[in-house]
């Protein structure tokens, strides 16, 4: 690279706030040392460290579903862990680009066997069909749950509404034969 073009990089990653390269010179020549600095490396630990652990978190929940499946492919996970692998599932493939989904999912899922022998291959799709079977039972049992709700406020409701009518007719049937009683009287 030419000169200018150093000094136009070093001028880049050095200019205020930023500390990626040093120069003890205060103008920088063709003989300057340019060193570069792991403060940068050590201001990010933190974002990286928290990368790590995310990472981690990811590969136990698959681990936990991908034993699952082993388990009982038929099994079907409950509202609540339904919801959270399929959280974890829009987690995992949200950061991924468009149309490698798949393929880049079955890969990851492959640094984290399961321990012990199987008869049976348990892949990124087999966890992804169990999430998906289990968020449709759960979004099926829902609808039974509310359709069910709504069937008893509108049995309640009949309830009431037949209540006020009998109390109606009562008031009517009472009023009409203390009507009778006075005019006969």
């Amino acid at each position: 690279a030419t000169p200018e073009a150093v000094k136009r990089i070093y001028e880049h990653f050095s200019g205020e706030g930023r500390t990626f390269l040093t120069c003890a010179d205060r103008n920088l020549t063709e003989e300057s040392l340019i060193d570069v600095t792991h403060e940068s490396l050590l201001h990010l630990w933190g974002a990286l460290n928290g990368w790590i652990d995310q990472e981690e978190e990811w590969g136990r929940q698959y681990l936990a579903l991908a034993e699952q499946v082993r388990r009982d492919p038929d099994e079907l996970l409950a509202e609540g862990p339904a919801e959270r692998a399929k959280t974890w599932q829009g987690d995992l493939e949200g950061g991924l680009p468009e149309g490698r989904c798949e393929a880049s999912l079955e890969a990851w899922a492959e640094r984290y066997p399961l321990p012990g022998k199987s008869d049976r291959k348990v892949g990124y799709a087999d966890v992804a069909r169990l999430i998906e079977r289990s968020a449709k039972k759960v979004s099926q049992d829902r609808k039974l749950r509310q359709k069910e709700l709504e069937d008893k406020l509108l049995e309640a409701h009949r309830r009431r509404r037949n209540r006020n009518v009998t109390v109606a007719a009562v008031i009517v049937a009472v009023a009409m034969a203390g009507l009778l009683v006075w005019a006969l009287g």
